[in-house]
C-alpha cells in the first residue's frame, strides 16, 4: 500500500460521537510525508463525508500545523471521513474516520435543513468562476440575496441536481 505524502492525524477527541453532540472537540495536526507536523496558518476548508452523503462543510482555522472543530450542528448517523483543504492542497485523514450513533435524545436526531454539500458545491463553483459571490460558508449560498439573484436560484437548483445525477452516475461506472 502505498504511503500518502500528507495528512491530518488526530491529537485530540473520539471517533464514536451520538447524533446530536454538537459540542464535542475535535482535534489533528497536519503531517508531512517525513510524518512531521507542517507549520501552516490559514483558514482551512473542513469537509466531512463519505460515499453518500456531506455531513460537515466548515471553515477551520489553523495555526502552527494545528486545527480544531465540533460538528456545530446535527450529524445524521454513519460513519465519515474527514479532510482539510488549505493553501490549495487537500490533506486527507490518515485512516480517521468518525461514527455518529443513534441518540436517544428525540430532539437530536434531525441533521439541519442546511445542506453542506451544497455550500461545499457552491464553493467549488465559486472556485471554478462558474458563479461569482460571497464565500462565507454559514450562509446557505441558495438563498442568500447578496450572492445570487432570486430569479438565478431555480437554474442554480437545476445545475446542483444535474451535477448530483452525473456524480451519482460516475461513481456507480467506478464501481462496476
Amino acid at each position: 500500500m502505498a504511503k500518502l505524502m500528507t495528512s491530518i492525524n488526530q491529537i485530540e477527541g473520539g471517533d464514536v460521537l451520538k447524533s446530536g453532540d454538537t459540542t464535542s472537540v475535535f482535534g489533528f495536526e497536519i503531517l508531512g510525508y517525513d510524518g512531521k507536523r507542517m507549520e501552516l496558518s490559514g483558514t482551512g476548508k473542513l469537509t466531512l463525508s463519505n460515499d453518500e452523503t456531506v455531513a460537515l462543510y466548515q471553515d477551520v482555522t489553523v495555526e502552527n500545523g494545528r486545527f480544531s472543530f465540533s460538528m456545530g450542528s446535527v450529524v445524521a448517523t454513519g460513519t465519515y471521513y474527514l479532510e482539510i483543504k488549505l493553501d490549495g492542497h487537500i490533506f486527507p485523514s490518515n485512516n480517521f474516520k468518525v461514527k455518529v450513533k443513534n441518540s436517544l435524545n428525540a430532539d437530536s436526531v434531525v441533521p439541519s435543513d442546511k445542506s453542506p454539500k451544497l455550500k461545499l458545491l457552491a464553493d467549488e463553483l465559486r472556485d471554478s468562476g462558474l458563479i461569482t459571490g460571497g464565500s462565507d460558508t454559514t450562509e446557505d449560498p441558495l438563498v442568500t440575496k447578496s450572492q445570487l439573484p432570486t430569479s438565478e436560484i431555480d437554474t442554480l437548483k437545476q445545475k446542483v441536481e444535474e451535477l448530483e445525477r452525473m456524480l451519482t452516475e460516475i461513481k456507480q461506472s467506478i464501481q462496476k
